[in-house]
């Protein structure tokens, strides 16, 4: 669902490598265990890297810096909060957002946590393997 919230760059790293794995297992074909937990580990990562960039970019600072034009929207970075300083306490959110792009970040967290859920199982196998 990530690859498909909103359409841009970074989403399109999520959605095909799930038309590639997909595709793979239609195929009936096997993956190798390490190479399926490295492009776990490697996904992980990206989605990190994916919801820090668009925590940061949330601050009036990154959006002052990087103004919400072309390259924001290619990259699938946008405001939802709409900051001011002489109105700290209020929490305002953009009025030309969709549902859509309040989504994403949601999406985001669900597929990091799932990944490092599964991350961390595997990493815990061999362990209780031993005992």
């Amino acid at each position: 669902m990530t690859g498909i919230m909103l359409p841009s760059l970074t989403s399109a790293v999520y959605f095909f490598i799930f038309l590639f794995l997909c595709t793979w297992w239609s195929l009936c074909r096997t993956f190798d265990t390490l190479i399926f937990s490295c492009m776990c580990v490697l996904m992980a990562i990206f989605s990190a890297g994916h919801i820090i960039v668009l925590y940061l970019y949330q601050f009036q600072f990154f959006q002052e810096s990087i103004p919400a034009d072309d390259v924001t929207v290619v990259f699938g970075i946008s405001p939802i909060i709409q900051s001011n300083c002489s109105h700290t306490w209020k929490l305002i959110v953009h009025p030309e957002r969709q549902w859509f792009h309040f989504v994403n970040p949601i999406m985001l967290l669900l597929l990091y946590y799932t990944l490092a859920t599964l991350i961390r199982l595997w990493l815990q196998e061999p362990i209780d393997q031993l005992t």
